[in-house]
C-alpha cells in the first residue's frame, strides 16, 4: 500500500514540476522528495502541537518551493 502511495505520489509531482524543472534526474529527485517532505512536514507540524495554524500551510509551500529552486538549473 505504501509503495503504491509512493508510486502514485511521485507521477503526480514530476506531472507539476514539468515547467519548473527540467526533466531529468534532478526532476526525479524534487518528484521523490516534495512527497515525503510534506507528510513529515505535517507529522511534525501536528507533533509539536500545531503552532500557528494560520500559517502552517504556508510555511509548509516555503519548504516545498526550497526543494523546487534546489532541484532547479544553477
Amino acid at each position: 500500500m505504501i509503495d503504491t502511495i509512493r508510486v502514485a505520489s511521485t507521477e503526480i509531482t514530476h506531472r507539476h514540476l514539468t515547467d519548473a524543472i527540467p526533466d531529468g534526474p534532478w526532476q526525479d529527485w524534487a518528484a521523490r522528495l516534495i512527497p515525503t517532505l510534506t507528510l513529515e512536514a505535517v507529522i511534525a507540524w501536528l507533533d509539536t502541537g500545531q503552532p500557528d495554524p494560520e500559517h502552517a500551510a504556508k510555511r509548509i509551500q516555503h519548504a516545498i518551493h526550497g526543494v523546487i529552486r534546489a532541484a532547479q538549473p544553477i
